[in-house]
C-alpha cells in the first residue's frame, strides 16, 4: 500500500530545493543564518505539527458521544494509517473524503446517507466494492489514481450516481474500461495530460457534461457525438486549432467553453453551433467578431472577456436572448444605439475598454441589473440610464466624470454605487434617500474642494448610521 508521505516528502523536496535557490546556503537574514540543516529541521517540525494537530482531531471524534451529527469528514493517510473503527458510528454521514488510503473497511458500506465521497491518491486498480453498496450516492470522487483500471458494471447499481472525477489520474485514464450507463450526466478529465477521448466515455449513454480543461487537445473531439445527450463542454486550457472541424456534428451542445485556448480568431464553424446558450471564449487574442454571430440566436450568456475586440458588429445587437455579456479588458470605443435591441440584458460588463460614451438607448434595457464602466474614458452618462428601475449594481469608477450624475438619484433599487477614482467634488445628501444602498465608494475623489463639506459630512455620518459600507 502507497504512502501519501512519498509525495509529500516530494514536495517538501522541492520547496526546500525552491527556497534554497532563492535564500543560499549560509545566507544570514535578521541574525538567523539559513542553513540545509535550519530548512530540514523547519520542515520536520512542520511536518510533526500537522500530525500532532490530526491526532489530536481524531481523539476528538472518538471521544464525541453524539456521533450521529457528524455530517461531514476527512482523513489522510500521512496522519493515520488505518481508518479508524469508530468511524462506523457516523451513521449519518453525507460527505466522506479518504485520501491516500488503497484498503477500506467493509463498515464504510453502511453509509446510507452519503452522497459525496472522494478516494483520492491512491493506488487501486478497480473501484472498491464498498462504494457500490452507498445507494445515495451522487458524487464520486476518484482523482489522482493513476492505477485505476476499471470501472465495474456494479457502478450502474447506484441509480443516483450523476457525477465522477478523474482528474489528474494521467493519461492512463484513455485504457479505463467500464460498462454501460445511464445514470451518470457529469464527468471531470482535467489535467490528465491526454489528446483523445477516452474509450470508456462514449459508454456513459446519459453524459450532459464533460470537462476537458487543462489537457493537450489540439482539436475538438468529435467523438463525443456519440454521446447524444451532451450539452455542456469544456475545453479551458487546451492549445486549439478550430480550422475545418465538423462542429454542427455536436447539435446538441448548449454550453461551450474555450477559455485560455490561444485562440486568434473565429472560425465559421463555430457558427454552426446554433444550439448555444452559452459561448465563453476568455483570455484569447481574437482581434474581431464577426457579423456571423447572429446566427447564435439561442446566446443567453457570451464572453469574450479579455480579448483584443475593437468594435461589435451589427450582428451582436440582434441577439436579442442575451442575458449576461462579458466584454472586460478589450479594446472598444463605441457601442451602438442598437444595444437597445438586447432586451433581456441583465448584466453587462464593458470595464476596461476605451468607451467616451455610451448611448443613450441603454437606458432602454428594462431588465438589467448589473452595469458594469469602470476604467473607462466616461466624462457623461446619458440622463436615460436613471430609467434602469431594476439596476441593482453600477459601476463607473476610474473614467473622466467631473460632476456627479444626479440621475443615479432615481434608481430606487440600487446596493452597490462606485464613483471613486473620478473628478466629482460635490456629492448631494440626497444619495441617502436611496434606502436598498449598502455599498458606496467614493474615494480618490477631490471632496477637499467641495463647496459645501458640511452636506457631505453629513451625508456620510447618516449612511454609517444606517450600517452602509462607505469609503471615501
Amino acid at each position: 500500500m502507497r504512502s501519501v508521505t512519498a509525495a509529500l516528502s516530494i514536495i517538501l523536496f522541492l520547496t526546500f530545493e525552491y527556497t534554497h535557490a532563492q535564500f543560499p546556503v549560509n545566507r544570514t537574514m535578521n541574525g538567523v543564518r539559513f542553513t540545509r540543516e535550519y530548512y530540514d529541521s523547519m520542515m520536520v517540525a512542520r511536518e510533526a505539527f500537522y500530525a500532532s494537530r490530526e491526532r489530536e482531531r481524531l481523539k476528538e471524534l472518538e471521544n464525541n458521544t453524539r456521533k450521529d451529527t457528524i455530517l461531514s469528514i476527512g482523513l489522510v493517510h500521512t496522519y493515520s494509517p488505518d481508518i479508524p473503527l469508530f468511524f462506523k458510528d457516523f451513521v449519518n454521514l453525507k460527505s466522506l473524503k479518504l485520501v491516500g488510503f488503497d484498503l477500506f473497511p467493509e463498515f464504510l458500506g453502511s453509509y446510507k446517507n452519503l452522497t459525496s465521497l472522494r478516494l483520492a491518491n491512491s493506488e487501486f486498480e478497480v473501484v472498491p466494492t464498498f462504494v457500490f453498496q452507498l445507494e445515495n450516492l451522487e458524487h464520486l470522487d476518484l482523482s489522482h489514481n493513476p492505477s485505476l483500471k476499471r470501472i465495474p458494471k456494479e457502478i450502474n447499481n447506484l441509480k443516483r450516481l450523476r457525477y465522477i472525477n478523474l482528474s489528474n489520474t494521467g493519461t492512463s485514464v484513455r485504457k479505463i474500461k467500464a460498462r454501460k450507463n445511464y445514470a451518470i450526466k457529469e464527468l471531470n478529465l482535467q489535467r490528465n495530460n491526454i489528446s483523445k477521448l477516452p474509450r470508456f466515455v462514449r459508454k456513459l449513454k446519459s453524459l450532459e457534461e464533460i470537462d476537458l480543461s487543462k489537457n493537450r487537445y489540439e482539436k475538438v473531439p468529435l467523438k463525443l457525438t456519440r454521446n447524444k445527450k451532451l450539452k455542456n463542454l469544456k475545453l479551458n486550457e487546451n492549445c486549439l486549432i478550430l480550422d475545418h472541424q465538423k462542429l454542427y456534428k455536436l447539435r446538441s451542445l448548449e454550453r461551450l467553453r474555450l477559455n485560455q485556448c490561444d485562440i486568434n480568431y473565429f472560425t465559421e464553424n463555430i457558427f454552426e453551433l446554433k444550439s448555444l446558450k452559452e459561448l465563453q471564449l476568455a483570455d484569447n487574442n481574437i482581434q474581431d467578431l464577426p457579423d456571423d454571430i447572429s446566427k447564435l440566436q439561442k446566446l443567453e450568456n457570451f464572453s469574450l472577456y479579455k480579448n483584443k475586440i475593437k468594435e461589435l458588429p451589427e450582428g451582436f445587437y440582434t441577439l436579442h436572448k442575451l442575458e449576461t455579456v462579458d466584454l472586460y479588458f478589450n479594446q472598444i470605443s463605441r457601442v451602438s444605439p442598437k444595444i437597445q435591441n438586447l432586451t433581456n440584458l441583465k448584466i453587462l460588463y464593458l470595464s476596461y475598454n476605451n468607451l467616451l460614451s455610451i448611448p443613450e438607448t441603454t437606458g432602454s434595457l428594462s431588465k438589467l441589473r448589473e452595469l458594469y464602466l469602470h476604467h473607462n474614458k466616461l466624462s457623461y452618462i446619458p440622463t436615460s440610464i436613471g430609467e434602469l428601475g431594476e439596476l441593482k449594481v453600477l459601476h463607473l469608477n476610474d473614467n473622466f466624470l467631473s460632476e456627479f450624475p444626479e440621475l443615479i438619484l432615481k434608481l430606487t433599487n440600487l446596493e452597490d454605487l462606485d464613483l471613486s477614482a473620478n473628478n466629482i467634488r460635490d456629492f448631494p445628501y440626497d444619495l441617502t434617500t436611496l434606502q436598498k444602498l449598502h455599498l458606496v465608494f467614493i474615494q480618490s475623489n477631490p471632496m477637499e474642494e467641495s463647496k459645501n463639506l458640511n452636506e457631505f459630512n453629513e451625508m456620510v455620518e447618516t449612511f454609517e448610521q444606517r450600517g452602509v459600507r462607505v469609503n471615501y
